[in-house]
């Protein structure tokens, strides 16, 4: 019988490289995903209100999304002295701000409220 001979295959300088570049790629992804978690992580809907004069009781109503999350079905209670209305807004993305036109009666200041919002 013959006996087979045991031959230990040492790693090339090519193989050692291919193999740190593979854990440096591995390690540079989990890291990025990491940082992107935890810089740009989510959070609630920050929505902003501006109302702007258009004359004659026109107005238009800006809102603003600085938070890190969408906002579905947001409500905005906007009145100027008188009954308020709702406005309906379907979708804020965040970064995004959507418009609406607005006529208001009545005198004095105008105010824009968020009552609220769901998020997805």
């Amino acid at each position: 019988m013959s006996k087979k001979a045991k031959t230990k295959h040492e790693r090339t300088v090519f193989e050692w490289a291919i193999l740190g570049v593979s854990l440096a790629a591995i390690v540079a992804i989990v890291g990025g995903l990491a940082i992107y978690s935890l810089t740009f992580g989510g959070g609630p809907p920050d929505l902003r209100t501006d109302l702007r004069s258009e004359g004659g009781g026109e107005f238009t109503l800006t809102v603003v999304n600085e938070g890190a999350t969408t906002a579905i079905d947001v409500l905005v209670e906007v009145s100027r002295g008188e009954e308020p209305q709702i406005i309906e807004f379907r979708a804020i993305p965040k970064g995004h701000e959507d418009e609406a036109s607005v006529t208001l009666g009545g005198s004095g200041e105008p105010k824009a409220n968020v009552v609220a919002f769901k998020e997805p």
